[in-house]
Protein backbone atom coordinates (compact mmCIF):
# COMPACT_ATOMS: atom_id res chain seq x y z
CA UNK A 1 0.00 0.00 0.00
CA UNK A 2 1.18 3.28 -1.07
CA UNK A 3 0.56 6.42 1.03
CA UNK A 4 1.09 10.00 0.18
CA UNK A 5 0.63 13.34 1.08
CA UNK A 6 0.70 15.21 4.54
CA UNK A 7 0.62 12.43 6.63
CA UNK A 8 3.04 10.54 4.64
CA UNK A 9 5.12 13.64 4.98
CA UNK A 10 4.31 13.75 8.92
CA UNK A 11 3.06 10.99 10.58
CA UNK A 12 0.32 10.80 12.82
CA UNK A 13 2.07 13.16 15.05
CA UNK A 14 0.99 15.58 12.94
CA UNK A 15 -2.47 15.36 13.40
CA UNK A 16 -2.33 14.74 17.43
CA UNK A 17 -0.98 18.26 17.91
CA UNK A 18 -3.25 21.48 17.50
CA UNK A 19 -6.15 19.59 19.20
CA UNK A 20 -8.87 22.61 18.48
CA UNK A 21 -10.99 23.70 21.27
CA UNK A 22 -13.93 25.63 21.12
CA UNK A 23 -15.68 27.24 23.87
CA UNK A 24 -14.04 24.98 26.43
CA UNK A 25 -14.77 21.49 24.61
CA UNK A 26 -12.50 19.98 22.37
CA UNK A 27 -13.31 19.44 19.06
CA UNK A 28 -13.89 15.96 17.16
CA UNK A 29 -11.75 15.04 14.36
CA UNK A 30 -13.97 13.66 11.70
CA UNK A 31 -11.47 11.65 8.70
CA UNK A 32 -13.71 10.98 5.52
CA UNK A 33 -12.40 7.91 3.59
CA UNK A 34 -13.47 8.23 0.27
CA UNK A 35 -12.37 4.85 -1.68
CA UNK A 36 -12.88 2.35 -3.95
CA UNK A 37 -11.33 -0.95 -4.86
CA UNK A 38 -7.91 0.24 -5.68
CA UNK A 39 -7.24 3.87 -3.87
CA UNK A 40 -8.44 6.03 -0.94
CA UNK A 41 -8.41 9.71 -0.46
CA UNK A 42 -8.30 10.29 3.40
CA UNK A 43 -9.77 14.11 4.63
CA UNK A 44 -9.58 15.62 7.57
CA UNK A 45 -12.67 18.30 8.20
CA UNK A 46 -11.70 21.76 9.07
CA UNK A 47 -13.88 24.79 9.42
CA UNK A 48 -13.63 25.71 6.18
CA UNK A 49 -14.29 22.29 4.73
CA UNK A 50 -12.47 19.22 3.86
CA UNK A 51 -8.55 19.20 3.70
CA UNK A 52 -6.49 16.16 1.80
CA UNK A 53 -4.67 14.81 4.37
CA UNK A 54 -3.39 11.03 2.38
CA UNK A 55 -4.03 9.67 -0.69
CA UNK A 56 -3.67 5.61 -0.33
CA UNK A 57 -3.47 3.74 -3.31
CA UNK A 58 -2.41 -0.19 -4.12
CA UNK A 59 1.33 -0.83 -4.45
CA UNK A 60 0.80 -3.28 -7.27
CA UNK A 61 2.21 -6.13 -5.84
CA UNK A 62 0.58 -9.28 -7.24
CA UNK A 63 -0.56 -11.63 -4.68
CA UNK A 64 1.49 -14.20 -5.34
CA UNK A 65 -0.07 -17.01 -7.95
CA UNK A 66 0.03 -19.59 -5.58
CA UNK A 67 -2.60 -18.75 -3.34
CA UNK A 68 -6.24 -17.03 -3.71
CA UNK A 69 -7.97 -15.01 -1.06
CA UNK A 70 -11.15 -15.47 0.23
CA UNK A 71 -12.77 -14.64 3.46
CA UNK A 72 -10.77 -12.69 5.02
CA UNK A 73 -7.52 -15.43 4.33
CA UNK A 74 -5.27 -17.18 1.54
CA UNK A 75 -5.65 -20.62 0.54
CA UNK A 76 -3.97 -22.93 -1.62
CA UNK A 77 -4.89 -23.10 -5.92
CA UNK A 78 -6.10 -26.00 -6.79
CA UNK A 79 -3.30 -27.04 -9.57
CA UNK A 80 -4.33 -27.37 -13.19
CA UNK A 81 -5.90 -23.62 -13.07
CA UNK A 82 -4.86 -22.12 -15.97
CA UNK A 83 -3.88 -18.85 -15.56
CA UNK A 84 -5.09 -17.46 -19.15
CA UNK A 85 -8.29 -17.74 -18.09
CA UNK A 86 -10.68 -15.31 -17.27
CA UNK A 87 -11.70 -16.55 -14.34
CA UNK A 88 -8.74 -17.00 -12.87
CA UNK A 89 -7.37 -13.51 -13.69
CA UNK A 90 -10.78 -12.03 -12.98
CA UNK A 91 -9.81 -14.34 -9.09
CA UNK A 92 -6.44 -12.69 -8.96
CA UNK A 93 -7.67 -9.14 -9.43
CA UNK A 94 -10.46 -9.41 -7.12
CA UNK A 95 -7.50 -10.68 -4.54
CA UNK A 96 -5.26 -7.49 -5.29
CA UNK A 97 -8.32 -5.89 -4.44
CA UNK A 98 -9.20 -7.40 -1.12
CA UNK A 99 -5.47 -7.08 -0.51
CA UNK A 100 -5.73 -3.19 -0.52
CA UNK A 101 -8.70 -3.06 1.25
CA UNK A 102 -7.50 -5.18 3.55
CA UNK A 103 -4.78 -2.91 4.29
CA UNK A 104 -6.59 0.22 4.52
CA UNK A 105 -8.71 -1.28 6.98
CA UNK A 106 -5.39 -2.14 8.87
CA UNK A 107 -3.92 1.12 8.67
CA UNK A 108 -7.00 2.85 9.69
CA UNK A 109 -6.41 1.29 12.76
CA UNK A 110 -3.37 1.91 13.44
CA UNK A 111 -4.57 5.98 13.16
CA UNK A 112 -8.02 4.92 15.69
CA UNK A 113 -4.51 3.35 18.16
CA UNK A 114 -2.99 6.77 17.71
CA UNK A 115 -6.08 8.85 18.60
CA UNK A 116 -5.59 10.69 15.63
CA UNK A 117 -9.25 10.80 14.87
CA UNK A 118 -12.86 10.49 16.88
CA UNK A 119 -15.38 10.03 14.29
CA UNK A 120 -14.78 8.26 10.36
CA UNK A 121 -16.85 8.79 7.35
CA UNK A 122 -16.71 5.84 4.96
CA UNK A 123 -17.89 6.87 1.76
CA UNK A 124 -17.62 4.01 -1.21
CA UNK A 125 -19.56 2.13 -3.96
CA UNK A 126 -21.79 -0.54 -1.97
CA UNK A 127 -19.41 -3.88 -2.96
CA UNK A 128 -16.57 -1.88 -1.70
CA UNK A 129 -17.71 -0.13 1.79
CA UNK A 130 -19.33 -4.05 2.41
CA UNK A 131 -15.51 -5.28 2.58
CA UNK A 132 -14.40 -2.27 4.29
CA UNK A 133 -16.78 -2.29 6.57
CA UNK A 134 -15.79 -6.16 6.93
CA UNK A 135 -12.50 -5.39 7.84
CA UNK A 136 -12.22 -2.94 10.40
CA UNK A 137 -11.89 -4.16 14.48
CA UNK A 138 -14.70 -3.40 16.44
CA UNK A 139 -12.96 -0.11 18.09
CA UNK A 140 -12.79 1.77 14.01
CA UNK A 141 -16.01 0.35 13.74
CA UNK A 142 -17.50 2.00 16.79
CA UNK A 143 -15.92 5.40 15.71
CA UNK A 144 -18.25 5.48 12.18
CA UNK A 145 -20.57 7.90 12.33
CA UNK A 146 -22.01 7.91 8.76
CA UNK A 147 -21.32 5.98 5.42
CA UNK A 148 -22.31 6.69 1.84
CA UNK A 149 -22.54 4.16 -0.95
CA UNK A 150 -21.22 6.03 -3.77
CA UNK A 151 -18.13 5.96 -5.65
CA UNK A 152 -16.93 9.55 -5.46
CA UNK A 153 -12.36 8.50 -5.53
CA UNK A 154 -12.51 10.81 -8.97
CA UNK A 155 -14.32 13.71 -8.33
CA UNK A 156 -13.02 16.96 -7.48
CA UNK A 157 -13.36 18.25 -3.41
CA UNK A 158 -15.92 20.68 -4.34
CA UNK A 159 -18.23 17.78 -5.59
CA UNK A 160 -17.14 15.09 -2.66
CA UNK A 161 -18.41 18.06 -0.11
CA UNK A 162 -21.84 18.87 -1.90
CA UNK A 163 -22.43 14.93 -1.91
CA UNK A 164 -21.23 14.89 1.77
CA UNK A 165 -23.66 17.99 2.24
CA UNK A 166 -26.61 16.69 0.49
CA UNK A 167 -26.30 13.01 1.47
CA UNK A 168 -25.04 13.34 5.10
CA UNK A 169 -25.91 16.98 6.33
CA UNK A 170 -21.65 17.13 6.39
Amino acid sequence: MNITGRIAETGFRAFKAGQQAEQGYRLAHVWVVIADRQEAHIYGKTEKGLELIADVGSDGADVSTDTEFFDGHFSEISSGRNRHDPDFREKKKRQGDMAFIHSLAKWLDMANNEHVFDRLVLVADQHTLGRIRAGLTRNVHDRVTAELDRDLTKLPLKEIQEHLKRAIMF
